[in-house]
């Protein structure tokens, strides 16, 4: 009798034990699809000492060295994803392959003077209107100050751009930081050594893997199967369900700082990878390069005609003027006199003398003149390296992006061998199981027609 009730058991735990994997390949199969989802298994082992069955473990199939590499990776090539979106909006600011370039501005006004000084040395007996050559002078100029001050202020708007998306940023990783508090708790609560919370880790392994775009990160899994998290220059991020936020400050000059807010003195930190630290990079080291390439450029600009013009006389005999007005690549204008008065444009280099264009010559030769970079480079020659930095800068984060997103695409391959749900292995999964119940079932059947046999006999 004893013989039929153990088959009795032996069945049932057979049934139990199919019935209960069929129901994880069913999960499987259910999120083959689900972003983020680890394939579950099940651990079974025989019963002692009696035969039967018996589920030891429910489990994620993951490679937790593999997932902390692909975690570091993601830092990695989002930081460079974000680095060259953000120094292409430069390059795109200071192209100069369209119409309206500074180079093309700048040979459009040294020829402008070229054109007067061959007018001012065969003068008109007509000085009283501006001379169409004058006019075009005025417009050559206005267009090139137009040209550098609107690359100047893309540049600045760009960074204005940038402190915005610090600030968005900054608040989707806080976000993300409160979540991953959330779902340690309730791991600590709902973990069993036979039955992980494996949908809960999936979801907290999500969300250190969208945090890792966002900044550079390390974690730890504590014995309480919760994760510390730290983050940039050591702060702790993380610790069971408490999380420290970060915040930033902004300078008058628009230079963004970020920090650690541990609930004593805010501590400075400084992200190295991540979306956050392109944004920072660009917005603190990049734009303001970029910015003092232009003040440079424009400051040159204005001294160097300036100094020659105001040696200059007029038609009339007026000496003294500045042809440029402002202190750099934000304000620089055509002295507004002049502007409206073309006439008092300087050409001579004496007072009331006909024909005398050396002033205008000497400032058209300014085009060949190595006044820029210490003297190692003409104006022209200034703003085609300041575009091609730019672009090599771009071209630079572009590949090495593409080589973190090649090892990143790797490694994903390889943990989708082991955590991503093979739709074949878990239907074949489930005949193997469907076969498993039969056999179960078939086991009581037995051992009911035994125990019918031996009650019949007794009767």
């Amino acid at each position: 009798m004893m013989n039929i009730f153990s088959m009795f058991n032996t069945g049932k735990q057979g049934l139990f034990a199919s019935q209960y994997e069929m129901n994880v390949v069913e999960q499987n199969l259910t999120n083959a699809g689900t972003e983020g989802y680890s394939r579950q298994k099940v651990s079974k082992e025989a019963t002692v000492p009696y035969p039967g069955i018996e589920i030891t473990r429910v489990y994620r199939s993951v490679d937790l060295v593999l997932e902390r590499r692909i975690n570091q990776t993601i830092q990695e090539y989002n930081y460079y994803d974000k680095l060259e979106s953000s120094l292409s909006q430069i390059e795109s600011v200071l192209n100069e392959l369209n119409e309206g370039g500074i180079t093309q501005r700048l040979d459009e006004f040294w020829n402008a003077w070229q054109e007067l000084a061959n007018e001012a040395a065969t003068p008109s007996s007509d000085t009283t209107a501006p001379s169409p050559v004058r006019i075009n002078l005025i417009q050559a100029a206005e267009n090139l100050a137009k040209a550098i001050k609107e690359k100047y202020r893309g540049i600045f708007e760009t960074g204005k751009t940038l402190q915005r998306d610090i600030g968005i940023t900054l608040a989707e990783i806080n976000k993300l930081l409160s979540d991953i508090a959330k779902y340690n708790e309730a791991i600590s609560k709902t973990d069993r050594p036979k039955k992980e919370a494996s949908e809960l880790k999936d979801r907290r392994q999500k969300a250190l893997n969208e945090l890792a775009k966002l900044i550079d990160i390390t974690y730890i899994e504590q014995p309480d199967k919760s994760v510390t998290v730290y983050g940039p220059s050591g702060s702790l991020l993380v610790a069971g369900n408490t999380y420290w936020r970060l915040a930033r400050s902004v300078s008058p000059n628009g230079y963004v700082s970020v920090y650690w807010i541990s609930g004593k003195k805010p501590l400075r930190v400084t992200p190295t990878k991540g979306k956050l630290a392109a944004e920072l990079k660009v917005n603190n080291v990049e734009v303001p390069k970029y910015l003092a390439y232009l003040n440079t450029l424009a400051k040159a600009l204005i001294n160097s005609v300036n100094s020659i013009h105001r040696q200059g006389f007029s038609i009339s005999g007026t000496t003294g003027l500045n042809f440029f007005t402002g202190s750099g690549a934000g304000d620089i204008s055509v002295n507004k006199a002049i502007a409206s008065n073309p006439n008092l444009i300087a050409t001579s280099s004496k007072v009331y003398e006909e024909a005398n264009n050396e002033i205008a010559l000497r400032i058209a030769s300014l085009k060949d003149e190595k006044i820029m970079a210490n003297n190692s480079l003409t104006l022209n020659e200034y703003v085609a390296q300041m575009v091609s930095q730019i672009g090599v800068e771009v071209k630079n984060a572009k590949d090495t992006k593409g080589i973190k997103n090649s090892i990143l695409s790797s490694l994903k391959e390889k943990r989708s061998s082991v955590s991503e749900v093979n739709k074949d292995e878990e239907l074949a999964k489930i005949m193997i199981l469907e076969k498993q119940f039969q056999a179960a079932s078939k086991i009581i059947t037995v051992a009911d027609n035994l125990l019918q046999t031996v009650i019949n006999m007794v009767r």
